[in-house]
Formats: C-alpha cells, structure tokens, sequence
C-alpha cells in the first residue's frame, strides 16, 4: 500500500545536501527497513544518500538517471531513463516515435557514460530481495525518481521506498503505486528550482561522488582520470 510521510511547509530551506540528508534520515528512522540497501541518484542525490547510509549503516550505490529532453526547446523535460533500461515517459511532445526514441536513447547514452564512470567493471550491488531506499535532493515532475524505482524494481528488488528532503505535491501524487512509501520531509505545492530550497547548491562532480563511493568500498575500478 502507498503511504507518504510528510511535514508540510512552503518556505523550507536547508543549508546543504547534507543537513537535508540528516533530515530525511529522522523521517526514515520511523520506518521498519530491515536489510537495507541505500541508492542514490547520480549527481544530486549522492551527498544526501551518504547521510542516509552513515546513519544507517547501510551500503550506498548510485543509480544513473538522465532527463529525455525534447529535441528542439531543451527546456521540455519529456521524462527520464536509467543506464540499465529503466524509463518514465511523461509526455511526446508532439515528437515521432522514430524521434521519441532517438531523444530517450540520447539521455540513455549520456546516463551510460556516467554509470560506466562511476561503476568501472564493477557490477552495481545486489539488491534481489532487499528493501532499498532511493534517494535523490528533490522531486519536481517526480520522472527521474520513477525511471529509478522501474529500474530497482526489474532487478529484483523487494520493498522499495522513494525518500526525498523536499518535492512538490504534484511530484509525490505522480509516484503513487511506484514505490511501496515515500518518504518526503517537506511537500510544497510548487517547487521551482530545487537549488532553490538549498542555501548552498553546488554541483556534484563525478570526482565527488567516486570519492563517496570509496567509502564503501565500492570505486576501485573506476580512475578519477577515466573518461
């Protein structure tokens, strides 16, 4: 059954990824988890997933997800697709199918690349059976968020939650029977920008999050020099 938990209030706004990932874990800390596996949204999900899984004491993995973009206004999120297959299709934008494909198999090479960066040779952790958290800094359309849960769901994953610190109401109704519960520290009715509701937003270097995943053991197949 679908359940969120969330407290309300529009003017949230947190210092860092990481005093919202603090938070997120006080919210998640009235969840039953069990054997818990934590998976991030790569880039902007990490730093708030590694308080996740400090606290925890859990192990972290990213999940590769990248928006499909309309072709021609780069503003126009169409939706979003994982490295391994996973997609979310909100809308065609008046696109072709022979052009809906070609869009989403451009956001699925470039999260490819990523993956093969941060993974190296390495197989993403087993997660078969497994409660797993995933994790991103915010949820506007919710798309990227789903692409991910369809993901963990086709590798076998048993309970599944979707835990964010800040999403709007739209993007939470829009993962409902997605995720087994949501787990969101503050709902607003609009988001906007998520770079909004952080005092401090910078970007998250691929370089970053190796050095995050070297905590758990988890990069050393992938060279901060590779390509």
């Amino acid at each position: 059954m679908d359940a969120t938990s969330q407290s309300r209030g529009d003017a949230v706004l947190y210092e860092n990824r990481a005093e919202a990932g603090r938070r997120l874990v006080l919210e998640l800390e009235k969840e039953e988890l069990g054997d818990v596996v934590v998976l991030a949204l790569a880039h902007a999900g990490v730093e708030v997933a590694v308080e996740v899984a400090r606290v925890r004491r859990a192990p972290l993995d990213v999940i590769c997800v990248r928006k499909i973009l309309h072709p021609i206004d780069r503003s126009i999120v169409l939706g979003a697709v994982t490295a391994d297959g996973g997609v979310c299709l909100r809308e065609r934008g008046g696109l072709t199918d022979p052009e809906l494909t070609m869009a989403a198999g451009e956001a699925r090479a470039e999260a490819l690349r990523v993956d093969h960066r941060l993974h190296g040779v390495r197989n993403p952790l087993a997660i078969g059976g497994r409660t797993v958290v995933v994790v991103d800094d915010g949820l506007e359309t919710g798309a990227s968020m789903t692409a991910a849960l369809h993901s963990v769901r086709a590798r076998g994953a048993g309970r599944v939650l979707a835990a964010i610190p800040v999403a709007s109401t739209y993007g939470l109704a829009a993962l409902k029977g997605e995720a087994d519960r949501v787990v969101c520290t503050t709902a607003v009715p609009e988001l906007g920008p998520v770079s909004s509701r952080y005092r401090m937003y910078p970007q998250v270097s691929e370089e970053e999050i190796l050095v995050s995943l070297r905590k758990w053991g988890l990069a050393q197949s992938a060279s901060p020099g590779g390509g």
